[in-house]
């Protein structure tokens, strides 16, 4: 079981940037990697699982990562926020870095 929240731990809303209390007594400690897809070992397994196939591949393979971890985060977002899209509340909060910033605007305007 995860551990608590202390005093230290405690910040405002990573969505609304007011307190924690003011949804309610549920809040939620998100954390979230990010990680980029390695082109390479993508490329390798798809022509493994070309050549024997996918059941035989994932048995056979090297099992190798797919994506590299780049970094972690931890955001605290109060119950009435929750339900605000991830990307928004990492935007909001100017946790995005610029290049997510530039993916943001060109997938979604």
């Amino acid at each position: 079981m995860a551990s608590g929240l202390k005093r230290r731990d405690l910040r405002p809303c990573a969505a609304c940037g007011k307190g924690l209390a003011k949804g309610g007594p549920l809040v939620y400690r998100v954390t979230v990697d990010r990680l980029v897809l390695d082109p390479r070992a993508i490329q390798r397994q798809a022509g493994l699982e070309m050549q024997i196939g996918a059941a035989l591949a994932s048995v056979m393979g090297t099992n190798e990562d797919l994506a590299i971890p780049l970094d972690t985060s931890e955001i605290v977002i109060c119950g009435d926020c929750l339900l605000r899209p991830l990307a928004a509340l990492l935007e909001d909060r100017d946790q995005a870095t610029e290049p997510d910033r530039a993916i943001l605007r060109d997938n979604h305007g």
